[in-house]
């Protein structure tokens, strides 16, 4: 079985990296979905990190694993 996770990261209002993970993406997400996705988090100000909010769109970042069941 394959397990994705896509990292998202963003500057702050302080100036700060802050990294975002969405497990069990699509492998095929592409580099535009993932740009208005950040987007709208940022512009609907989704998520705030103690005073500081998600101001700029840094880069994203695929995590694909393959996980193999042991009987």
């Amino acid at each position: 079985m394959t397990k994705v996770t896509l990292f998202i990261y963003f500057k702050t209002s302080a100036g700060n990296e802050q990294k975002i993970s969405i497990k069990d993406v699509r492998e095929n997400v592409s580099a535009s979905e993932v740009a208005t996705l950040a987007r709208e988090i940022i512009d609907k100000k989704i998520f705030q990190f103690g005073n500081n909010t998600l101001t700029s769109y840094v880069r994203s970042e695929l995590e694909v694993s393959e996980i193999t069941a042991l009987v």
